[in-house]
């Protein structure tokens, strides 16, 4: 919160000494970059979407939103341990890759409140989609004078992703592990802003609103492969698993921007 506020100080000083100034009218074209400069969850920056304007009056606006992300993460469950020379050790990495794209399209009526400070208020119905998979590899040993076992895994998820082990797993049933299904869904949001004119068509601005957002799983498939080494016999196992269920969800916020704004229309 400090931080924000010392940018509007600067902001506040800047502009005063600049005089030239230039609102949107009609024909005017504007591109938007949203972006969070602030901490969150230990990432210091982070750029949450583009957003384009086209005027078709000089109050009335035409609005794109565009956002996608992605994000990968990696664990590893394992451990080793010997008893009465009996050798037991696995290993099991996890990589999923999470991502999300959203569009939306909307309509913006401007007002004029100041010299160099706009508001508006609109509405917007959007997509989304949050994409997710996981890749497995893993092996096992047990090892003893009179035998010696031994297994190696492979295995991949389309929409699920693990992120964390929740609970025991095992090679058959994988899809229990998910934590974090792929969705996709519809949004309709109202919402209200300000831009405040810093030169000319650069400005600076945040919006809030009340957003509803339903949504629905996509069906996950699991594929896996289970090479099985006992006393010298070698054993293949496949498997094969989708999930039928799907389900759906509906959600109804307020939201504020924790991001900056800054565009420029010309």
């Amino acid at each position: 919160m400090k931080k924000l506020l010392f940018i509007l100080v600067v902001v506040l000083i800047v502009s005063n000494n600049v005089s030239a100034q230039q609102k949107p009218e009609k024909g005017s074209f504007g591109t938007e970059i949203q972006f969070n400069p602030f901490d969150q969850n230990g990432k210091t920056f982070q750029l949450d979407g583009l957003k384009f304007r086209y005027f078709i009056s000089d109050r009335d606006a035409i609005r794109l939103k565009f956002g996608i992300n992605s994000t990968q993460n990696k664990f590893t469950d394992s451990d080793s341990q010997e008893e009465n020379d009996i050798k037991t050790s696995y290993k099991n990495e996890f990589k999923s890759t999470t991502g999300d794209f959203n569009l939306d399209l909307g309509y913006e009526r401007h007002y004029d409140l100041a010299k160099r400070l706009n508001a508006y208020v609109g509405g917007s119905i959007g997509f989304k989609k949050h994409f997710a998979s996981t890749k497995i590899e893993g092996y096992s040993e047990r090892i003893s004078e009179s035998s010696a076992f031994s297994n190696k895994f492979n295995g991949k998820i389309k929409n699920g992703a693990i992120l964390t082990l929740d609970n025991n797993w095992d090679e058959e049933d994988l899809l229990n592990a998910v934590n974090d299904p792929a969705t996709s869904g519809v949004t309709f949001a109202i919402f209200t802003g300000l831009d405040f004119y810093l030169y000319k068509g650069l400005y600076i601005g945040t919006e809030f609103g009340l957003s509803v957002k339903t949504e629905s799983s996509q069906k996950a498939k699991y594929t896996g492969k289970l090479t099985l080494n006992s006393q010298g016999e070698t054993t293949i196992t496949e498997y094969d698993q989708k999930m039928t269920e799907k389900t759906r969800q509906t959600n109804v916020k307020t939201y504020i921007e924790p991001v900056l704004r800054l565009g420029w229309t010309f």
